[in-house]
């Protein structure tokens, strides 16, 4: 990920928390109001689907592993494997 597409991605992650963080203030204070119990239900489900976007949003660029990356991981994965499987005296 570049400098841009990361920054981008941090500007999009601080608003989706910040609108969690809303909703679920909003629900509890109009809970605590005695608003109706569909306002506060949406209220409550949205944070849940706010959270869990910032979730998958986070896990998709920051912890993504690259087609790339993946490929060398493979293969020092087993150029390990097969050193490790390779008789002790004939170990290198």
């Amino acid at each position: 990920m570049t400098e841009a597409e990361s920054s981008e991605v941090e500007r999009v992650l601080l608003h989706a928390g910040r609108a969690c963080d809303r909703a679920r203030r909003a629900a509890a204070a109009l809970a605590k109001a005695g608003a109706e119990p569909n306002v506060v239900e949406a209220l409550e489900r949205t944070s849940e689907e706010l959270s869990a976007s910032y979730r998958r949003l986070t896990q998709a660029t920051y912890y993504a592993v690259g087609e790339d990356e993946l490929r060398l991981v493979v293969r020092r994965a087993r150029r390990v494997s097969a050193t490790f499987l390779r008789p002790r005296w004939r170990r290198r």
